[in-house]
């Protein structure tokens, strides 16, 4: 009987003794890890992704993080703030990808449309983003916009206008034009009533497109019609689609001041295939 007591505590001591050399262990373990990953993990190599037009040496000397940065000093804001003072480059993000490499995804943002406005063109992406000004002689294969009154440009900043709605109208326009495949149609835009869209082709076909609702139906509608025109070698006129239901064309140069109607006019209805 007086035995059994001290193998109980010899067995008791084994067994701290055990645990005790297990913690040390493990924290060994978990010290020698945070040792290596604060000395190791750093930047060895930069990535960037979605970047087309600017170069991938542009965007990461924007960005300030060079070769060797550590993991615990990549400061992801201030590297996004910095690569978006290029009005053309819009972070999406910035990864560390284990183990040395980081990661930046970029987008860059394009020039949908140009205001101009006395000598200058104001170059603005699809939500209306100041994207760069430049002389007005230097406009190229971009759609003008004419009729909306500017009271602010500020470079990498939403113009702003006298008539919010305008851009909105706008930024629908060009939506639609692009998701129709029909951008490269038109020459320029007229907004001077929002709710009265304008269009104007490169060949001088005038489209009035009237309220912002329904911009892909009436675009398709037109783009047939004006297949149907050019196949017969008519490429000037103006055509009515204010809504996507029938489109109206008069071989008369009807100007935007008139605000012609489908139903006051003597247009010709004209659906593809006549």
């Amino acid at each position: 009987m007086s035995g059994k007591p001290r193998i109980i505590k010899v067995h008791t001591r084994k067994r701290r003794r055990v645990t005790f050399i297990t913690i040390l262990l493990l924290f060994c373990v978990i010290f020698a890890t945070g040792f290596a990953g604060y000395r190791y993990l750093r930047a060895d190599n930069i990535v960037v992704n979605g970047n087309k037009s600017i170069s991938t040496a542009e965007v990461i000397a924007l960005s300030g993080i060079e070769i060797g940065t550590h993991v615990l000093e990549l400061d992801k804001e201030a590297a996004k703030t910095a690569i978006e003072q290029n009005a053309y480059l819009k972070v999406e993000s910035i990864d560390f990808v284990l183990p040395d490499t980081v990661t930046i995804n970029v987008t860059e943002r394009s020039v949908t449309s140009v205001i101009r406005q006395l000598e200058r063109a104001i170059c603005i992406d699809i939500d209306g983003r100041v994207l760069d000004i430049i002389q007005a002689d230097g406009i190229s294969g971009i759609l003008v916009v004419k009729g909306v009154a500017v009271t602010g440009s500020t470079l990498n900043q939403t113009i702003a206008l006298v008539d919010d709605y305008q851009l909105e109208a706008l930024r629908m326009l060009v939506s639609a034009l692009i998701k129709t495949d029909q951008y490269s149609t038109y020459a320029e835009a007229d907004l001077t009533y929002s709710v009265d869209i304008w269009l104007t082709t490169h060949e001088g076909m005038k489209v009035r497109l009237g309220q912002a609702v329904d911009l892909e139906g009436k675009l398709k509608r037109v783009a047939d019609v004006i297949a149907e025109l050019y196949g017969k070698g008519i490429s000037t006129g103006t055509l009515v689609a204010t809504s996507e239901d029938s489109v109206t064309y008069s071989p008369a140069d009807d100007t935007q001041s008139e605000e012609p109607q489908a139903s006051d006019t003597t247009e010709d209805a004209i659906e593809p295939g006549d």
